[in-house]
């Protein structure tokens, strides 16, 4: 947030590299708020991407052995799920399924890392590794 004219500049700059990176991510037709893209933006600006890989891949590497869209749609829905706070019915409604069909990703998705984050100090390091994931701060095809 700028107030007058110092820093006017930066701030601009940091819009349209927001709004760069929303047209990367598909989502550019929508309203961006940078704010929401902080984590995103903070990995693109990271020099060397093999520490982001390395911790992506140490976090949701389970879900990445299933293959590239299998492990695209439960990162997904991993990320929206973690985004509602947790919230099952949230989540559903974002991501457009019943939550039946939810419950069933999210069981896949647990088993698959072991366990269920939520409620455990691995929560806040799960969901970083699925922005990053999301957000192309790593190179899918090297993970």
């Amino acid at each position: 947030m700028v107030t007058g004219l110092i820093g006017l500049s930066e701030t601009l700059a940091e819009a349209r590299f927001a709004l760069d990176l929303a047209a990367d991510l598909g989502i550019a037709d929508t309203i961006v708020d940078a704010a929401e893209l902080a984590l995103e933006r903070l990995g693109r600006r990271i020099g060397d991407p093999a520490p982001l890989t390395s911790f992506v891949r140490e976090l949701l590497g389970p879900l990445l052995a299933v293959g590239p869209e299998r492990a695209r749609r439960l990162i997904d829905t991993l990320d929206v799920y973690l985004q509602c706070g947790c919230n099952k019915t949230e989540a559903a409604a974002r991501l457009h399924v019943q939550r039946q069909t939810l419950y069933q990703r999210l069981d896949q998705i647990f088993e698959l890392l072991g366990e269920d984050p939520t409620g455990s100090p691995r929560l806040a390091a799960v969901h970083l590794a699925t922005r990053l994931y999301l957000g192309g701060a790593v190179d899918a095809s090297a993970l």
